[in-house]
């Protein structure tokens, strides 16, 4: 077995305490110190591991010590399970974009996203799942995607610290500003500086920041895809949600007039046409 010496000061010995638990090699060296608690060596001019200087010398000891080599740790064996899990919905986005989705910059974007799953819910009638965010460097700094269960499905591109604002009669505004596109009205757009904005309000512009330039493009890809949030699952827990209050009707209409999963395929198609399902009342009682 290999064998080391260093020179350890006598004012580090309490430092290497704190360590000679652990299983590092600074914990074989603070057990080695641990373990030899004798006084300081005399200098000796001979004795070329002695520290000397010819100003200073700093108290110590040599301390022998042995390394042991480090058996190979076991790797764990990687979760393929979970490698099959899909979300149904998130948005990557470029480094540029990350501190509308960190927490620690005040993730902004992820504050909307609560309002944008009320409006699902009140407009459409569906619960909307939890939104994936992830940064992707591959993106462009302020570009960003929408995914539906991992397929990409809109892009866009956002300025920070600017406002987008979008043509009035077919026409935008003479001022200074980059030249962008609008996702959600697939129209010319611009984005201004903040000092810009008096002007394009007094001029009767519309005016967006980042943010709700992303939250609106995500609500309508959501609204386009309201079909795909909706499975089997999802029509149980509206089922039984309903259940509480209309026990007598769902008795009446399941399974006998239409069963699961064709109430299902049914909701799926009215969510496809833009209908919402929210009264779910409604909606049995016409099939009866």
């Amino acid at each position: 077995m290999p064998k080391r010496t260093i020179y350890v000061r006598d004012e580090d010995v309490a430092l290497f305490d704190k360590v000679a638990e652990e299983g590092s090699l600074s914990a074989v060296i603070a057990r080695a110190v641990k373990a030899d608690r004798g006084e300081a060596p005399a200098p000796s001019d001979t004795d070329p591991k002695t520290v000397r200087s010819e100003e200073v010398f700093t108290p110590g000891r040599f301390i022998e010590f042995s390394v042991e080599k480090e058996e190979p740790k076991e790797k764990k064996p990687v979760a393929v399970v979970e490698l099959l899990d899909v979300d149904p919905f998130s948005v990557e986005v470029g480094k540029g974009l990350l501190s509308l989705v960190d927490p620690k910059q005040g993730a902004k974007l992820l504050e909307r996203i609560t309002a944008v799953r009320r409006h699902m819910a009140v407009k459409l009638g569906i619960i909307l799942p939890g939104v994936r965010f992830r940064d992707n460097l591959k993106l462009r700094p302020n570009e960003y995607h929408l995914r539906l269960r991992d397929g990409l499905v809109a892009t866009g591109v956002v300025e920070l610290n600017h406002f987008l604002t979008l043509p009035k009669d077919g026409v935008l505004p003479d001022v200074p500003g980059k030249a962008a596109f609008d996702p959600v009205l697939e129209c010319p757009a611009l984005w201004v500086k903040p000092d810009v904005r008096p002007t394009l309000d007094e001029g009767g512009f519309m005016v967006f920041d980042p943010i709700s330039v992303i939250a609106s493009h995500l609500t309508q890809v959501i609204e386009r895809n309201a079909a795909s949030f909706l499975g089997l699952p999802e029509t149980e827990v509206l089922l039984g949600r309903l259940r509480k209050t209309h026990a007598v009707l769902i008795n009446a209409a399941m399974p006998d007039t239409i069963s699961l999963v064709q109430l299902w395929r049914l909701l799926r198609m009215l969510l496809r046409e833009r209908v919402s399902i929210r009264d779910l009342v409604v909606i049995l009682e016409t099939i009866l």
